[in-house]
């Protein structure tokens, strides 16, 4: 019955477009095609460019894009943050390093909070930014360089360091995002390489259509909060042919009771290696649903497919179908938490019709099913999973069907 929702992999044609159609993601999403140079600026090293990079965003027309490129003696363009025009791109060129200034004063939004303990943890400004944005995105296999493990030139630590200094002292500390999407439409991130983001990488917030394919991100399985890619309050979204490897979730799906649901969204021939998952919530409030994670390859994560959240957070999570996924030596195979965090109270999380279908675990794993803040009991539909012979399981307020 929830099969008949989805619709694979259509192939690759003569003329090498791809072309994917889920039932997810209502948009036909095709591979995508660079678009048209407007302006072209070479890597000088050492010298900020912020303001030549912005300067030539501002000088192009609809659906053009500002292409960044090397020269015999350099790769690197150091910037501070950017905003890209509504329907504007940037193009980086392959062997070429869009680098962050590691100096917290650039990303400061004022009252000197960036790069420091303090206040609600919006400090900073992100490295990019696109908002109210059309048509627009990052094109290129070049490379993004969030320097997130280098010390600041303005404070005695790197943004990795804070961000366990905020986790020892539980506070909020101040780090930039690399990637801020908000209030845009047809969004496209293409064979870019992201890596050593100060915090989250790439975040999708209260929009509708965005395209990630091919994307490469690695930051280290113990940078802290370096969240891959976070779809929050969003629809029609996919993310395909893409690797993700950090310190956080591989993919956060939320939606926040103030900004809207999150739904419609497809994960399609993906391989994650260290994280903490692809996971939903822990913001769930105003609703998750119509997500299709098909073909992905998990290795050597804390989790892997996870939906959490809590008496706090908690909301409506449904018409979920994982299937064709293969988790090796994943410590937390498959986890549904409605008490995520040890949170209590009376609201309750009401998820249904969540189906695993063909699912491969290799090597000793756990799986965690929590209900206890659950309406009804967790309902646990399980189709052709194989490995549950070395598992360990966690059941609370939990049915499993079909095991």
């Amino acid at each position: 019955m929830f099969t008949s929702l989805v619709q694979f992999f259509v192939g690759f044609f003569s003329c090498c477009v791809c072309i994917l159609s889920f039932a997810q993601d209502t948009r036909q999403v095709i591979e995508p095609k660079q678009p048209m140079i407007c302006r072209t600026l070479f890597a000088n090293g050492d010298d900020d460019r912020t303001s030549d990079i912005q300067s030539a965003l501002m000088h192009c027309t609809f659906g053009q894009a500002v292409e960044l490129k090397q020269t015999a003696q350099n790769t690197v363009f150091l910037t501070g943050p950017l905003n890209i025009p509504t329907g504007i791109s940037i193009k980086i060129d392959e062997n070429v390093i869009l680098r962050a200034i590691n100096k917290s004063a650039i990303f400061d939004r004022g009252g000197r909070r960036c790069g420091v303990l303090n206040g609600d943890g919006n400090g900073c400004l992100p490295l990019i930014t696109f908002e109210h944005a059309l048509n627009g995105g990052i094109y290129g296999k070049g490379e993004i360089d969030g320097q997130g493990g280098e010390t600041l030139q303005d404070q005695p630590w790197s943004w990795w360091q804070l961000a366990k200094q905020a986790q020892h002292l539980h506070a909020k500390y101040n780090a930039p995002r690399l990637i801020q999407i908000n209030h845009s439409q047809n969004m496209t991130f293409y064979q870019l390489c992201i890596k050593n983001a100060p915090h989250f990488g790439l975040v999708f917030s209260q929009s509708n259509g965005l395209t990630v394919w091919d994307l490469h991100l690695d930051n280290p399985s113990d940078a802290r909060n370096t969240d891959g890619i976070d779809i929050n309050s969003s629809e029609n979204v996919t993310i395909t042919h893409s690797h993700i490897s950090t310190g956080d979730d591989h993919i956060a799906i939320k939606a926040n009771i103030h900004t809207g649901p999150s739904h419609h969204i497809s994960i399609i021939d993906n391989n994650f290696a260290a994280g903490h998952g692809l996971s939903i919530g822990s913001e769930t409030q105003a609703g998750v649903y119509a997500i299709d994670v098909d073909r992905l390859y998990i290795h050597d994560a804390e989790n892997g497919l996870r939906i959490k959240s809590n008496a706090v957070t908690a909301g409506e999570v449904s018409h979920i179908l994982y299937q064709h996924v293969t988790l090796q030596h994943v410590k937390h195979a498959l986890v549904q938490d409605t008490m995520y965090e040890n949170k209590i109270g009376d609201t309750k999380d009401h998820w249904h019709d969540i189906y695993y279908q063909d699912i491969a675990i290799l090597g000793a794993s756990k799986l965690i099913f929590n209900g206890n803040n659950a309406k009804q009991p967790l309902h646990i539909h399980l189709q052709n999973v194989s490995g549950l012979d070395h598992v360990e399981w966690l059941l609370q307020q939990s049915i499993v069907e079909d095991k």
